[in-house]
């Protein structure tokens, strides 16, 4: 781990350096200013998982080390899993918080913070934060129903959770969700406090 950091390091120096450098004399009459935003380890980073915080200042990507997967999040190495599920690295819209979905064995798992919730069949949504970023919402399936999960709390069971107007789940406030579900033959609409 420290070799690897070392290495990191001693990249990104190069890299910016002579980055620096070669951008002086390819285009000598513009002017640019770069920040390092965070090191990556280019040898195991999968690039098309790599997301940047709307604050620019923090930086998560999942990376492949030998046939597991885990996500780096500002430089630090989570745990490593089976698989990390693509698309699914979102930060909230206040850049503090981050969350995913991970695979291990047959089970998937959201990640919130770096703790685990509760494995699924399937997770059906990416995770999504509330309004206030307080809360974390996505749709999970356990055998053949599915339910909206809020902060690891599972609401009412449902055959199925309805795809309209392109999102599952929309948020009212920072408090108040509604979606549409089927019960059987029954199409219903759901209003539900988060609290």
């Amino acid at each position: 781990m420290v070799k690897r950091a070392m290495a990191l390091c001693l990249s990104s120096f190069l890299v910016l350096g002579i980055g620096s450098a070669w951008g002086q004399e390819q285009y000598p009459d513009r002017q640019a200013a770069e920040r390092l935003i965070a090191p990556i380890d280019s040898s195991i980073w999968l690039p098309d998982t790599f997301r940047i915080s709307p604050d620019r200042k923090r930086v998560a990507y999942a990376a492949q080390i030998d046939d597991k997967q885990l996500v780096v999040l500002d430089g630090i190495d989570g745990r490593p899993f089976d698989g990390i599920m693509k698309g699914s690295l979102i930060f909230s819209w206040n850049s503090k918080r981050f969350a995913y979905i991970a695979k291990e064995g047959n089970k998937k798992i959201v990640v919130v913070d770096g703790a685990e919730e509760k494995p699924y069949d399937e997770v059906k949504t990416n995770p999504m934060f509330n309004p206030d970023c307080r809360k974390v919402v996505y749709v999970a399936q356990a055998g053949d129903k599915v339910c909206v999960v809020v902060d690891g709390k599972e609401g009412k069971l449902y055959d199925e959770i309805l795809n309209t107007g392109g999102g599952k789940i929309v948020f009212d406030s920072a408090d108040q969700i509604h979606y549409y579900a089927r019960s059987g033959n029954s199409v219903v609409y759901v209003e539900e406090k988060i609290e």
